[in-house]
């Protein structure tokens, strides 16, 4: 029984990290075909809604303390 789980738990691993990595790279030329074929940018985007979020924590903070 310890053999089986040994070679199971060993496919499976395996089977993981190709599994893993072979949908990053999908994921990766997607969005960047996506990028590269219109004006959507996820990069901007991320920056922008972070930039949001902690300039509308700083607003109240600022609020808070008037």
């Amino acid at each position: 029984m310890h053999l089986a789980n040994t070679v199971d738990n060993t496919y499976e691993w395996g089977i993981g990290w190709v599994r893993t990595i072979v949908v990053s790279l999908v994921l990766a030329f997607a969005v960047s075909a996506t990028e590269a074929n219109s004006d959507w940018n996820l990069w901007e985007m991320t920056v922008e809604w972070f930039y949001e979020k902690v300039r509308d924590i700083g607003q109240g903070i600022i609020d808070w303390a008037s």
